[in-house]
């Protein structure tokens, strides 16, 4: 059951609730905020048009793998719920969900995002794939238990997040995604 949604963002450009649902978990409350309402270095972190995979990997200095906690694929469009993990030690550094349009890429890119090993951001620019981020909302929430196991949290952190919508060069939009941050760490003075 969906408890509350950000208003100006409607289906289909919220996968998050439906993929959510789907591993048996209500969303919670997202509460829109304004970029300056959010603390560092979360901010830093989810204030640009840049892709989450780029950002996140010069931020920790590692390479970013993709665990797949649930996935469906109806028709050309595939919507998972994951959790982008560094290399070197697991740690998770974003949890979120993403609805994408598989018509809209080649082969083996395709391909690639149908095996749910690598960011889709990372797919992207692997093969030159002319996109842009365009970032629609920000928003706060308590984390959930669900989110508590995947960052290793007790109870209590508000975390941060935006949803954000990767379009062809043409304007088409490729994919919507959630993407939720892990509460800051003590990295705010590093810059991107």
């Amino acid at each position: 059951m969906v408890t509350a949604l950000l208003p100006e963002i409607k289906e289909p450009f919220l996968p998050f609730p439906m993929v959510y649902q789907r591993h048996g978990y209500t969303v919670r409350l997202m509460e829109p905020v304004t970029p300056l309402e959010m603390p560092e270095p979360e901010r830093m972190l989810l204030v640009h048009d840049s892709d989450m995979t780029n950002t996140l990997q010069t931020f920790y200095e590692d390479d970013i793998h993709l665990r797949v906690l649930n996935q469906a694929v109806e028709g050309d469009i595939l919507t998972r719920l994951v959790v982008l993990e560094l290399d070197d030690d697991n740690e998770p550094v974003e949890f979120g969900a993403i609805q994408i349009d598989l018509t809209k890429l080649d082969e083996i890119p395709r391909l690639l995002v149908e095996e749910g090993r690598l960011p889709f951001g990372g797919i992207l620019n692997q093969f030159a794939v002319q996109y842009h981020s365009e970032p629609s909302a920000y928003f706060r929430m308590k984390a959930d238990g669900l989110m508590q196991r995947i960052f290793n949290i007790s109870p209590g952190p508000e975390l941060y997040g935006r949803c954000n919508t990767l379009s062809m060069s043409s304007g088409e939009p490729i994919a919507h995604v959630i993407e939720i941050l892990p509460p800051g760490d003590d990295r705010v003075g590093e810059t991107l």
